[in-house]
């Protein structure tokens, strides 16, 4: 199960409205208007959500709406309920509002909605008071949990460590899994002569197939070794992964023409700390040829120091070259 969220379209209105007739939904939505309309429905897509509000998807299917600016909020359908669909929404939207560099998170449950706080609680919200809101449907004023969240508790929260899907976000960059379509673009990387010849497994003649191949063991979404997409502005530019092991080794490759922009010192701190947590690791390394200090200066940004050197083997170079040992604690 794939939980992914999109803009809302013209297509979403029947199922929007037909979700918000369930009254399991509708009770706990003090602020929808009452009675709910179609025309209601399609005011929201087309004029309310204004980009505030996605379409929460499973497997590409309509499954319900999150706000994404501001408090955040959700609904689900019915038969996507207790599965995890909301909670893995929520960590989508704020693992986004954090790398924009929110220091804290409000959000919000009427009393008695034990799922929504359920929900909370596994993001790392803690309570923080209560109100009173205006509920539409029954016209009177209800009592509700206000709850808020760091960076810090969302980190180290069961929701982020539990997500079946390792997904980290930076100010300017997604990292998240490596989808079919990618493998012409990192294909294009990986054999690009400047960038194989850093690498160790990579070789200019390899074709698509040959990477996509190489790569199938890499791109399964919760287990080791690890690959990751690196995307800016929605363009694949790059990977970035993890090895097996008790002491795995971290790789990475970004496209030529985005050398210089600083990605790869922005991407590796974060990802190195996911996948400490979520792997519970306790140190990671990494290996780099000796006439690459450009990477040995991004690793030491990162936390990675040298502990030694040796003959490095790269399949796309004719002989061994030296090259840096490094490790993080």
């Amino acid at each position: 199960m794939r939980v992914t969220l999109r803009p809302l379209v013209q297509a979403d209105v029947q199922q929007i409205y037909r979700g918000l007739q369930e009254a399991g939904t509708s009770k706990w939505l003090h602020s929808l208007p009452w009675p709910y309309r179609m025309s209601d429905a399609a005011d929201f897509v087309l004029r309310l959500a204004q980009g505030c509000d996605q379409a929460i998807t499973v497997d590409g299917e309509f499954a319900g709406v999150i706000r994404c600016i501001g408090e955040p909020g959700y609904w689900v359908l019915p038969q996507f309920r207790n599965k995890g669909v909301a909670t893995r929404a929520m960590v989508i939207v704020l693992q986004d509002r954090f790398a924009e560099g929110a220091v804290k998170i409000e959000a919000g449950h009427l009393v008695g909605n034990a799922a929504s706080r359920a929900v909370l609680l596994r993001l790392g919200f803690v309570d923080c008071g209560t109100d009173q809101v205006h509920h539409n449907a029954t016209g009177k004023e209800v009592k509700r949990h206000v709850m808020v969240v760091t960076p810090q508790a969302f980190a180290e929260s069961h929701a982020l460590r539990d997500a079946p899907e390792l997904r980290v976000v930076t100010r300017r960059i997604v990292m998240d899994r490596l989808m079919p379509d990618d493998v012409p673009a990192i294909h294009a990387i990986l054999t690009e002569p400047s960038c194989a010849r850093m690498l160790m497994r990579f070789r200019r003649d390899h074709s698509v197939e040959d990477i996509a191949t190489m790569l199938a063991d890499d791109i399964r979404p919760d287990t080791r070794p690890l690959r990751l997409a690196v995307r800016l502005a929605g363009r694949c530019v790059g990977t970035v992964g993890v090895d097996k092991g008790n002491e795995p080794a971290v790789f990475y490759c970004i496209a030529p023409d985005c050398h210089g922009k600083g990605i790869a010192s922005e991407i590796l701190p974060p990802f190195c700390d996911a996948v400490k947590r979520r792997f519970e690791l306790a140190s990671l390394k990494a290996e780099v040829f000796c006439d690459n200090p450009a990477s040995r200066r991004v690793l030491e940004k990162a936390g990675f120091e040298v502990a030694g050197t040796k003959l490095m083997i790269s399949a796309a170079r004719n002989a061994p070259a030296e090259g840096w040992i490094m490790r993080r604690s």
